[in-house]
């Protein structure tokens, strides 16, 4: 009996460990553990992967912005361009485990439109920054066999837009272009605009004409005359002008000369007939109680023309002499009685002097009136003899006339109309260089706009 009793108990003993199952929890966990594992790291490794993406990205990103600021269509803008891509950040990406030395920039490329490569410096108006490929080493993916790095890399593509507002519907070939010179005349020198004739169809480095305002072509002589009569004609060219075709010499000559308080015959309306200040001309009267003409010219009394001017297709240049010394005295002795004074180097800082905003006003001879007196219409702005030109590098774009349009213009110039325009056919234009318009310069005509596209 006590045998069979042993039996049973041992039985019961055995049957209990059978049916314990704290033991278990050790199994589940050996068996669970390279799942867990695999999980962590994807979650961990992976982070790093994506983070170190986006680290790459904001560089790119950041890099072709950069790039794309100095794509101005000038001769070094591609090279300009490259170096900010490349050399403006050299961070070295914190989330990458696997150091690189030097730039983290692979490639730079260029473009003309967003899928047309270029080399061409004055065509460029997009960059493509790619950068290196970075690593992040598996760290708990390692414990479960992964060995390889992760690898990515990044790009991104900007470009800059030039908007040009408030400024005349007027183009000038680069007259430097041939020698691959982007535009650079000194102020002071004077330039002779002639427009181009009617039936021209190709345009040389150095031809002068018009353009049709945004979203016209082919815009009617009087708007032309309106829009060139005006000081900031209310309207803005986005990266492109279209030269207008055809010659209307005498409406450039009307909506030029009501800056000197002549009015034209006919039909004014919307032409702005607001003088300058100043509308010295070289016209005397010749009865003195009738200012107002008939008139005799004397050239001596009218700002002085540079001695030398060079042609170049529809534009003559000068040098900036001011036609010298006795030209220069003449016309300071004719309209204040004494010599031209020693720190007044061009004809606008001289107009400035006369109108006191550039030193004390002399006094006036009143040999010519000086103040606009016979239109009626109250004295403007002393920016009223300044104009705004879009500067355009012809040859590169091929300039047919009015069959090219859309042309890129990426630059723009300031000139100070020294003159009424000269009667018809000639219409020209004789003015000075002031300045070249930089973005948020000369009141804001001209903006630079830098954005990513892909």
């Amino acid at each position: 009996m006590k045998r069979f009793g042993f039996l049973r108990r041992l039985a019961r003993i055995l049957g209990g460990l059978c049916k314990d199952e704290d033991g278990h929890v050790v199994l589940y966990f050996t068996l669970m553990l390279p799942v867990m594992l695999g999980l962590t790291g994807l979650v961990l490794d992976g982070g790093g992967l994506f983070n170190l993406h986006s680290e790459l990205q904001a560089l790119a990103d950041a890099a072709a912005l950069a790039g794309a600021k100095e794509l101005d269509g000038t001769a070094d803008a591609i090279t300009r361009a490259s170096d900010r891509a490349q050399n403006l950040l050299s961070n070295d990406p914190r989330f990458s485990n696997v150091a690189a030395s030097g730039s983290q920039v692979a490639s730079v490329q260029f473009f003309s439109a967003l899928d047309v490569s270029t080399t061409d410096p004055t065509q460029a108006n997009f960059i493509k920054v790619t950068t290196v490929t970075r690593q992040v080493l598996p760290t708990l993916l390692q414990a479960v066999g992964a060995t390889s790095a992760g690898q990515t890399s990044a790009s991104a593509t900007a470009g800059a837009t030039y908007v040009a507002c408030n400024v005349q519907p007027l183009m000038l070939c680069n007259p430097f272009e041939p020698a691959g010179e982007d535009f650079h005349a000194t102020p002071g020198q004077m330039f002779k605009f002639t427009p181009a004739s009617a039936g021209k169809t190709t345009f040389a480095p150095g031809d002068f004409g018009l353009v049709d305002p945004p979203g016209q072509n082919s815009s009617g002589g009087n708007t032309l005359r309106n829009l060139l009569s005006q000081m900031t004609p209310n309207f803005c060219y986005i990266d492109q002008v279209s030269p207008r075709p055809g010659q209307v010499t005498s409406k450039v000559q009307d909506g030029i000369n009501v800056r000197f308080d002549i009015a034209p015959n006919g039909n004014t309306t919307g032409l702005d007939q607001t003088p300058a200040p100043d509308v010295v001309k070289g016209r005397v009267p010749n009865n003195p109680g009738n200012v107002c003409g008939p008139f005799t010219d004397h050239p001596e009394l009218r700002l002085p023309r540079d001695t030398n001017m060079t042609p170049t297709a529809g534009v003559a240049i000068g040098t900036g002499d001011m036609g010298g010394a006795a030209a220069m005295n003449a016309y300071w002795f004719g309209q204040h009685g004494v010599n031209w004074p020693a720190n007044v180097t061009t004809r606008y800082q001289a107009y400035l002097r006369e109108l006191g905003l550039n030193g004390a006003a002399p006094p006036w001879t009143n040999v010519e009136p000086h103040a606009p007196t016979c239109n009626g219409v109250s004295a403007g702005d002393y920016k009223r003899r300044i104009i705004s030109v879009a500067v355009v590098n012809c040859l590169a774009q091929g300039v047919q006339g009015n069959s090219t349009t859309n042309l890129q213009s990426h630059m723009y110039a300031e000139f100070f109309i020294t003159e009424p325009a000269t009667a018809p056919p000639d219409s020209s234009i004789y003015a000075e260089f002031v300045q070249l318009i930089t973005p948020g310069s000369s009141d804001g005509k001209l903006h630079q706009v830098i954005q990513l596209y892909r």
